[in-house]
């Protein structure tokens, strides 16, 4: 499957009374390495943070490239967010979704 570079694909998305937060794969040009005309698109993931009606954009919090088994879940006012960045690996950020602060990143 070709994608382009203004696709969006939502992985997942909740709803909190006030927000809305996806997690979002998109793909962006990047130097594949073989020459400097060599480019290729390559998937980046985003937690974005939108009003409750998902029109207005309020935040966007950019993972590393090549993320997979993403989720994220809501627990009182923490959102979490875990992905594996490798196959041995796992991250989790947690955000506060009142002030859309970061509490815990690794």
């Amino acid at each position: 499957m070709k994608h382009t570079q203004d696709e969006v694909i939502i992985a997942q998305e909740i709803k909190t009374s006030s927000h809305l937060f996806r997690l979002e794969e998109y793909w962006e040009e990047d130097d594949a390495g073989f020459c400097c005309v060599d480019y290729i698109l390559e998937k980046h993931t985003r937690l974005t943070v939108r009003d409750a009606d998902g029109g207005r954009l309020l935040k966007t919090f950019d993972f590393d490239s090549r993320e997979y088994d993403k989720n994220m879940s809501l627990s009182g006012n923490v959102l979490t967010v875990t992905w594996c960045p490798t196959c041995d690996e796992t991250v989790t950020t947690q955000v506060d979704v009142r002030t859309l602060e970061v509490l815990h990143g690794n």
